[in-house]
């Protein structure tokens, strides 16, 4: 009756060869190659398709978009390819550029113009400057400004001569004479017509002498005023001469101007500009005339005006930030080093003679820059890793403007002069492009994320297999052709939808990662090269794929080969009682195996505690931690209803040296114990996988087809006996794809794969004998497994009672069928010991 039992639940929980794998028929795809398909972007993102939509149409502050999702899924492509679709449809941007404020030389100016209007405003300017160079000479040297000139100055001249005239008369009454030097004037006494020297004059009678030291005074104190007068007269001719140059210079200058004012006459930032202008030109018109000095000093003296001229010169050009004259609607810009200078812009300096030095030329635009008025695509984690960008872009974004500043002055770290241009006004949407987990947490932590970033993008990493297979082999087609591959012929298609639900851990679903698609096209077309064929076939992808497993599988191989030399003690055969084969995960190079692992268990008197030895050695990460507890909690509804459990149970994963964490052993880890309890032996050729809750239903866990290659592996390594197989939840037999050499074994009845719904078919499995019902009478049905593990509790609980009253404890019963449990083995010869592995793995094993 009981080997009946234990019958059907094998046989209704063994799984068929069709349930192992679904299969794509290359007939059914209804093609002979993937030049027949239509080529498709990639299909089942009409979540994020209409959330992208959305963002960008909205206008409204705020509405920046965050795109989320795995990466390898083409999120940056999808993305740029609805961003120029839309700004295609908008119009070109307005060009902002920087020129000198005549004002504030510190503060350069903000200029904005409609898109080509900043180059020709640049360009014209800069014709100018030419023109001028070569007009304010000639204007200079006119005609009528030299008869002007002249007459101004022989003005002046002869109202010199007149003054000095008349001195010079006075002077003659009185004998003496009035000399002109090139110091100034001078007088003399005159004695017999000739000038007398200072030796001669002190030679003179003493009363001559005294009568021409009091005609010298009286004549120096008429001289002296009528220097004075001449020094009016003569500011008064620099005045007029300056007056006529203006006069010249302006009338040349705007002249020259008026052009440019009528282009830009509805513009009245770049008018009241050219008015300030044209005041600079013509108080620096100096600058425009060359002088030329001889010698190795004129030389010098000609250097440094040529330095202080194109100084002069630079105040009056354009520096215009970002303008594509050829582009045609919004741009689209994607910035792969989002470093702080090259998002905000950066201010350049110049060497010269051993100085550092800037001006409003030396502003440089960054990606904001070039983007404004359109889309700006950021990777999130690199903005994350870089100082002070995050910060930086969430003000810009709130301010509506953006800033050209250094680091420095953005912390207020140094307080030397430096430029402060104007800040330009900020239409620009952002798309960040990250995982799921970033956004989580920057929205969780970062209160700015919601009130910026308000529309979410969520990319889907898998579609239904079946409503979006087309679509699925669109994408196949489209990425064919964008990475100009062979033409797949229908074999081949067909692995590669296989390969798709194997990716997706899912026979109903398919992975559309583009990243992942790309790599095994570009590796089946190279494996199509080395056979020189023309076309893609099935055994050029089964190549990759096997070729991409072994690179990625030297630690597998590493782990496989100590189990095979029973370093790692792994049984396969046979019975063993408190020891049962858990399955879990490694990820490495982007490939999934799976590897046996042994958790034993050991219960003694005790008060109901179940010790998890990963988790007090730290090993063991939350989950499983809460998978033993979920354990305890099974334990405690299933036999500690009337009475409590008096044990102190200890569970490991045996020989395990890295970190552990997932609850996916839970359902092993309860057979072990209820071995341990019950005395009973486990099956050793079988091993499971399944996480479970508190009152023994089984639950879905993640790597499950790696994890019965895996074991299957390894029984073919040492050799398949027939009876092995895994143990897996009946809710994950929807994901199997496991491979067809596990099919092949599973149809000749070399290996089985059971999947059961709750610890009890797991128990009945495993022990091969059932679990067992509670009668009438409150009692597990006798030779069943869970009669056992009463008994031993009951035998516990007696021995605690009898330890706490302090009666002579009793010796706990054994079941007369069951055999002394043998001793300890003997410690490991030195050799095998040194051969275990030691803690090097770095990778944590998800179970």
């Amino acid at each position: 009756m009981l080997e009946a039992r234990v019958d059907a639940v094998r046989e209704s929980t063994q799984l068929s060869t069709e349930q192992l794998r679904r299969i794509c028929e290359a007939e059914l795809l209804g093609v002979q190659g993937s030049e027949e398909l239509r080529e498709g972007g990639v299909p089942g993102q009409d979540r994020a398709e209409e959330a992208l939509s959305f963002g960008v149409s909205m206008r409204r502050p705020g509405y920046h978009i965050f795109a989320v999702g795995p990466p390898g899924l083409g999120k940056h492509g999808q993305i740029l390819k609805l961003l120029n679709e839309a700004a295609a449809a908008r119009p070109a941007p307005d060009a902002w550029c920087y020129v000198f404020n005549f004002e504030q030389p510190r503060a350069p100016r903000a200029l904005r113009l409609e898109a080509g209007r900043a180059t020709a405003l640049k360009k014209t300017l800069a014709e100018l400057m030419e023109a001028l160079n070569d007009a304010l000479p000639r204007a200079l040297e006119s005609p009528e400004y030299i008869a002007t000139r002249r007459e101004i100055d022989e003005r002046y001249e002869s109202r010199q001569k007149e003054e000095l005239e008349a001195i010079r008369k006075k002077a003659e009454a009185h004998d003496v004479a009035v000399i002109q030097t090139p110091s100034g004037v001078v007088m003399a006494p005159v004695v017999d017509g000739e000038v007398l020297g200072p030796m001669a004059f002190q030679e003179l009678d003493p009363k001559e002498r005294t009568r021409f030291e009091d005609a010298l005074e009286a004549l120096h104190t008429e001289l002296d005023d009528s220097l004075r007068a001449l020094a009016g007269q003569e500011s008064e001719h620099r005045q007029k001469v300056e007056a006529l140059e203006e006069a010249t210079v302006r009338a040349e200058v705007s002249a020259r101007l008026k052009p440019v004012r009528e282009a830009f006459a509805d513009h009245d930032p770049v008018v009241t500009y050219l008015n300030a202008l044209e005041d600079d030109l013509v108080e620096h018109a100096e600058a425009f005339v060359a002088s030329e000095g001889g010698g190795q000093a004129g030389q010098l003296l000609g250097l440094g005006a040529a330095q202080g001229k194109d100084e002069l010169l630079r105040r009056y050009q354009v520096n215009v930030l970002y303008e594509d004259r050829e582009a045609e609607g919004a741009p689209v810009i994607q910035e792969h080093h989002p470093n702080f200078e090259n998002l905000f812009g950066r201010i350049d300096h110049r060497a010269n003679l051993g100085a550092i030095s800037t001006d409003f030329t030396m502003i440089r635009p960054g990606a904001l820059h070039r983007a404004n008025g359109g889309f700006l695509v950021l990777d999130v984690r690199q903005v994350l890793m870089q100082p002070m960008v995050w910060e930086q872009l969430k003000r810009a974004l709130r301010a509506g403007e953006l800033r050209v500043e250094s680091p420095a002055q953005t912390l207020g770290l140094f307080s030397t002069q430096s430029l402060e241009p104007e800040p330009v006004k900020l239409d620009v949407k952002v798309v960040l492009v990250g995982e799921r987990r970033l956004y989580y947490l920057l929205e969780a932590f970062d209160p700015d994320v919601s009130d910026l970033f308000k529309v979410m993008a969520d990319f889907e990493e898998s579609v239904e297999r079946d409503t979006e297979l087309d679509g699925f082999l669109s994408l196949i087609a489209q990425r064919s052709a964008e990475l100009e591959t062979a033409p797949l012929d229908a074999g081949a298609l067909a692995r590669l939808v296989e390969w798709g639900a194997r990716q997706a851990e899912d026979a109903q679903k398919l992975s559309v990662a583009v990243e992942r698609i790309d790599e095994l096209l570009s590796e089946a077309d190279w494996q199509r090269e080395q056979r020189d064929a023309e076309r893609v076939q099935t055994r050029d992808v089964q190549s990759a794929l096997e070729a991409r497993r072994r690179r990625a599988s030297r630690l597998r191989d590493r782990i496989t080969e100590a189990m095979q030399r029973d370093i790692l003690h792994v049984q396969l055969e046979g019975k063993k009682t408190a020891q049962i084969n858990g399955l879990s995960v490694m990820e490495l190079g982007g490939e999934r195996f799976g590897r046996p692992s042994r958790i034993t268990a050991s219960v003694q008197v005790g008060q109901g505690q179940v010790l998890d030895i990963e988790r007090e050695v730290e090993l063991s990460g939350a989950l499983h931690a809460k998978g033993v507890l979920i354990l305890g909690g099974y334990l405690g509804q299933a036999f500690g209803r009337e009475r409590p459990l008096a044990l102190s149970a200890r569970l490991v994963f045996e020989q395990s040296y890295g970190g552990v964490d997932g609850d996916s052993a839970s359902v092993a880890e309860t057979l072990a114990l209820l071995s341990a309890l019950s005395e009973l032996e486990l099956r050793q050729d079988l091993a499971v996988t399944g996480s479970m809750d508190q009152h023994g239903r089984v639950q879905a866990i993640g790597g499950v087809n790696a994890k019965i290659e895996g074991f299957y592996e390894l029984c073919k390594t040492r050799g398949l006996t027939g009876t092995q197989g895994v143990v897996i939840p009946a809710s994950n037999a929807q994901h199997l794809m496991v491979s067809e050499e596990v099919v092949e074994a599973v149809r000749a009845g070399k290996f089985f794969i059971y999947a059961v719904e709750t610890v009890h078919q797991a128990v009945t499995l495993i022990f091969d004998r059932p679990a067992g019902r509670r009668t009438e009478a409150g009692t597990f049905e006798e030779g069943t497994v869970f009669y056992e593990v009463e008994r031993r509790l009951e035998a516990l609980a007696e021995a605690s009672r009898r330890f706490r009253t302090g009666a002579q404890p009793a010796t706990l019963a054994r079941p007369p069928h069951e055999p002394e449990s043998p001793q300890p083995p003997e410690p490991d010869p030195p050799a095998a010991r040194d051969a275990r592995p030691r803690r090097i793995p770095t990778w944590r094993r998800r179970r």
